[in-house]
C-alpha cells in the first residue's frame, strides 16, 4: 500500500475499533530490482522441472502441517524470554501519549506468539516453541511494529491536508472530542495526524 492510501484505509474508526491492530505493518523504503529469467512465452524443460519439484515439496509440506494436532507449548527458555519481554513491551506501549498508537500496538504479543508458532511448525511437527523461535519472532515483529509510529505519521500527514495547513482546525477537533486532554496528549494526537 502507498502511504496515501494507508491513511484512508486505516482511519480512526478502524484504529480504535480494533481492526488496524490485527495487521502487521512492514515498512519498505528499498526499491530492489531482482533478476528475472526471460521465458519468451514458452517454458524450458529445465524451468518446468524446477517448478514441478517446488510444487511437490510445497504439497509435501502442506500435508505434513495438516497432520499436526494438539496444543502448542513452549520450553522453559521460551517462557522466560516471553515473561521478560512482556513487562518491557507493555510498559513501553502504555507510555505512548496517543491512545491510537497504544491501540495499534496492543496485539504485538499475539503477533509474537503466532510468529513463534509458525517458525516452530516450519521446523518440525513437535509443536514446541523454543527460544530460537522466540528470538527470530522478536526480531521480525519488533522491527515491523517499531515502524508503526513512522508509518502512520507519514500516511496521516498525506491524508490530512499535508499536516500543517489547518492546525487550528485540527486542535479544535481534538479538543472537541476530548476537552480534558493534556497538552502532551494533544501534541501526540496532532503528530499522529500528521501535524
Amino acid at each position: 500500500s502507498t502511504f496515501d492510501y494507508l491513511g484512508e484505509l486505516v482511519n480512526d474508526k478502524n484504529i480504535m475499533g480494533g481492526f488496524a491492530s490485527r495487521l502487521i505493518y512492514v515498512l519498505s523504503r528499498d526499491k530492489p530490482v531482482t533478476a528475472q529469467r526471460f521465458q519468451g512465452g514458452g517454458r524450458s524443460v529445465e524451468l518446468q522441472q524446477e517448478r514441478n519439484e517446488f510444487r511437490a515439496k510445497l504439497v509435501e509440506d502442506l500435508v505434513s502441517m495438516h497432520k499436526i494436532q494438539g496444543p502448542m507449548s513452549a520450553d522453559d527458555e521460551f517462557k522466560t524470554a516471553w515473561e521478560t519481554w512482556w513487562v518491557e513491551s507493555e510498559t513501553k506501549r502504555k507510555a505512548y501519549g496517543s491512545e491510537k498508537l497504544q491501540s495499534l500496538l496492543v496485539r504485538t504479543n499475539l503477533h509474537m506468539l503466532k510468529t513463534s508458532m509458525l517458525l516452530s511448525v516450519c521446523e518440525s511437527g513437535d509443536i514446541v516453541m523454543r527460544k530460537r523461535h522466540w528470538d527470530k519472532a522478536h526480531e521480525l515483529v519488533t522491527t515491523a511494529m517499531g515502524n508503526i509510529p513512522t508509518i502512520f505519521r507519514e500516511s496521516r500527514a498525506n491524508a490530512v491536508d499535508k499536516g500543517t495547513k489547518n492546525i487550528p482546525h485540527a486542535i479544535f477537533a481534538q479538543l472537541m472530542t476530548n476537552p480534558e486532554m493534556s497538552a502532551d496528549m494533544l501534541k501526540s494526537a496532532l503528530q499522529f495526524n500528521g501535524a
